[in-house]
């Protein structure tokens, strides 16, 4: 198996750092060889939105979340939103292992027809103890330009915490999941309308949507017999 067929079946590869955008475009020159020569499921790069998902993985700090069901949409993204995926993972120190990593990947979907795989680029940072410092300008180097760029976090981000306060900094929009705390952090969440250009997003809001409606319906008179 080649190394565009890995990467087109989402096996993730470890990259330096700095090798990143040089491994990516290497990979799309093997692809738009490989369409050329009339493959029979040619791969194409799609990408209308910068997506950055922080994972706290650093049990007692805001954010803290259990990162398997985050990964999960993640990976479910790709049929929805043609984006570039950067997940941010800030884990534990841990003697002799590298203070930064990172790893690219692709998550595929086959196109109308099955004709091509449509493939958004999925690149993961994961520090540990004090890397975290470099995580927010190693971000920003890797944003795609003249596209919007959100970022999710599961709770309403810490403006006081400087990795958190630089990736709302670069976004556009902000996305939270404030259900998944016994103490939503409403009040923070709500101060971040008015700055972001795209607004600010709460996931557990807009799972009610329904229910909201038919509350407004028993008022409207939609729901009297």
């Amino acid at each position: 198996m080649s190394r565009l067929e890995q990467f087109s079946a989402g096996e993730r590869f470890a990259v330096d750092p700095d090798a990143i955008e040089r491994e990516l475009a290497a990979i799309w020159r093997e692809a738009g060889t490989t369409a050329r020569t009339g493959d029979a499921r040619p791969v194409t790069r799609a990408c209308l939105w910068n997506v950055i998902v922080h994972l706290e993985e650093r049990q007692g700090r805001d954010n803290y979340v259990a990162a398997e069901r985050w990964e999960q949409a993640i990976t479910q993204l790709a049929a929805h939103l043609a984006s570039r995926t950067l997940v941010v993972r800030t884990r534990p120190a841990k003697p002799k292992e590298p203070e930064l990593e990172s790893w690219i990947s692709a998550n595929c979907v086959i196109a109308g027809g099955g004709g091509k795989l449509v493939c958004s680029e999925e690149i993961t940072l994961a520090s540990r103890g004090t890397g975290d410092r470099h995580l927010a300008g190693l971000v920003r180097a890797l944003l795609v330009p003249g596209i919007p760029t959100a970022v999710f976090m599961a709770d309403a981000p810490d403006m006081q915490d400087k990795l958190q306060h630089d990736l709302v900094d670069i976004a556009h929009r902000v996305v939270t999941n404030l259900d998944e705390l016994s103490k939503p952090h409403v009040d923070r969440f709500a101060s971040l309308r008015d700055k972001m250009k795209l607004g600010a997003m709460d996931l557990s809001w807009l799972r009610l949507a329904d229910l909201r409606r038919e509350v407004a319906e028993l008022f409207e008179g939609k729901g009297l017999k």
